[in-house]
């Protein structure tokens, strides 16, 4: 089942994610490619940024799952910290 998306949502989290890094809409612009007039549709909850969604929270340092639904973990890190790591059985046929 796919979740459903609250742009209003997004948006205080976009918002709060570029004030903690002082991440300005044209740093967006340049990682993302996407026109001012979306990443201002962004940041006001009237559009979500589904399809901008991989480099943008590579930028904003935080996993897409919690931008777009504010699912934990929010950082990348502690995404990572939390997957097992391989082990030699793992990569044996």
């Amino acid at each position: 089942m796919k979740k459903e998306i609250d742009p209003k949502a997004v948006s205080v989290r976009l918002i709060q994610r570029m004030k903690d890094l002082d991440i300005s809409g044209a740093d967006i612009t340049r990682a993302t490619g996407a026109s001012s007039a979306a990443i201002t549709k962004w940041r006001q909850g009237i559009n979500a940024p589904t399809r901008y969604i991989l480099p943008l929270s590579r930028l904003l340092q935080c996993t897409p799952e919690w931008l777009l639904h504010g699912e934990e973990p929010r950082n990348i890190s502690a995404q990572r910290a939390a997957a097992p790591l391989p082990t030699t059985e793992d990569a044996m046929p």
